[in-house]
C-alpha cells in the first residue's frame, strides 16, 4: 500500500480502513503536485483499495469506510455496555436481557462481516 507521495508520506496506523485514508492521500500526492488537479479524474486508481475516477473520491469513499467502522464499533461498544452494565464494578450483580444479549451478538456478526 503506498503511504508516500513526492513530498511527504505517512507511516502505517495498522488499521486498514486508517491506512487507506492515508494512501487516498499519499495517492493523490503523488498523481497532482496541486489539490486543485485532485478532482480531474484518472481514469483508474493507483492501489486496489481506492474506488473512484479521481483523488477526491479515493479519499472520500475510504473516509466513508473508516467511518461504516467507526458505527459498526460504536454500535459493539453499545451493545456491550447493555450487556456488562453501567460499570465492570457492578457487572457482577446485573443480569443483562436476552434481548441486549442478541444485540451485542448482532452487532459482533456485523463487525465481523466487515473484517474478517
Amino acid at each position: 500500500m503506498r503511504l508516500n507521495a513526492y513530498y511527504f508520506g505517512f507511516d502505517a496506523t495498522g488499521v486498514t480502513e486508517i491506512d487507506n485514508v492515508l494512501s487516498a492521500v499519499a495517492c493523490a500526492g503523488k498523481a497532482y503536485h496541486h489539490t486543485e488537479h485532485w478532482n480531474e479524474g484518472l481514469g483508474g486508481t493507483y492501489e486496489p483499495t481506492h474506488r473512484g475516477d479521481d483523488p477526491v473520491a479515493w479519499i472520500q469513499n475510504a473516509a466513508t469506510d473508516a467511518a461504516a467502522l467507526v458505527d459498526k464499533l460504536r454500535a459493539v461498544a453499545e451493545a456491550a455496555r447493555r450487556v456488562v452494565g453501567p460499570s465492570p464494578v457492578t457487572a457482577m450483580s446485573f443480569a443483562p436481557s436476552v434481548t441486549d444479549m442478541r444485540a451485542l451478538q448482532e452487532a459482533l456478526d456485523a463487525l465481523a462481516k466487515e473484517r474478517p
